[in-house]
């Protein structure tokens, strides 16, 4: 459950976890008052990811069209005025803006990935094209992790060095 209520964080007003909650919960109170169309198959959907008891963002995509649209629901009806809506636009900015500051664009392990800088950086540290090497990542189970080192190894050396093995540890920033 904690995993949905994060991208429900970083879907509403990411670096504001109360915020995104308060918004998330009045909004599905007020589809639910207000008997609207969606809250029948947003209950449904929601009550079946948590029977089914498994965690996958697979899910969460399934359910986040009607999320966004109660959002919607909800806020129409709060913000039925210019001021109220630039109010609320500016500070859903400043919210973004400073989760994305705060957290070096999402980049890093527990974002997107490591960031490109960091990754020249590492293949810098090399100084020259191996033949073979091995990344060590968060997702180095699959062999598009190598796709972009190699073609930084190319950029930076354009021809391979023979009989030469790297191990670049992304988490650490090292190389073996």
């Amino acid at each position: 459950m904690d995993f949905y209520l994060s991208l429900i964080t970083k879907t509403l007003i990411p670096g504001s976890p109360p915020i995104s909650y308060l918004i998330f919960l009045s909004s599905l109170i007020y589809i639910i008052y207000k008997r609207h169309v969606l809250a029948i198959p947003l209950i449904v959907i929601g009550l079946g990811i948590i029977a089914s008891g498994v965690v996958s963002e697979a899910y969460y995509l399934q359910i986040l069209p009607f999320i966004i649209i109660s959002v919607g629901f909800f806020l129409s009806h709060f913000l039925n005025s210019t001021r109220n809506i630039i109010i609320f636009f500016v500070t859903f900015t400043v919210f973004s803006i400073n989760y994305l500051y705060k957290t070096n664009f999402m980049s890093g392990v527990a974002g997107y990935g490591t960031a490109l800088s960091d990754k020249i950086h590492l293949v810098k540290k090399v100084g020259y094209y191996p033949q073979y090497f091995k990344v060590i990542a968060p997702g180095q189970e699959f062999s598009s992790i190598t796709t972009p080192y190699e073609y930084l190894f190319w950029y930076y050396y354009k021809t391979q060095k023979p009989d030469t093995s790297v191990i670049l540890n992304e988490s650490l920033l090292m190389v073996k």
